[in-house]
């Protein structure tokens, strides 16, 4: 990082990099997507659909780590 807080990356890291960060962006929008539905079924009170969207949020999460 410079002064600026900016990466030094050259373009072999950053062709590296932009595949990881492809994936992480498609995994947090499927998070935040599941995280909404989980609200919604709380709030209709199905809880059976909620435990479905729970089980998707911790396999998501698993493979986060």
């Amino acid at each position: 990082m410079n002064q600026k807080g900016k990466l030094n990356l050259d373009e072999v890291a950053l062709q590296m990099l932009k595949p990881l960060l492809k994936e992480n962006l498609a995994l947090i929008q499927r998070l935040d997507e599941l995280n909404n539905l989980s609200l919604i079924a709380y709030e209709l009170n199905d809880m059976d659909w909620l435990q479905e969207i729970c089980q998707q949020i911790e396999e998501l999460e698993a493979k986060m780590v």
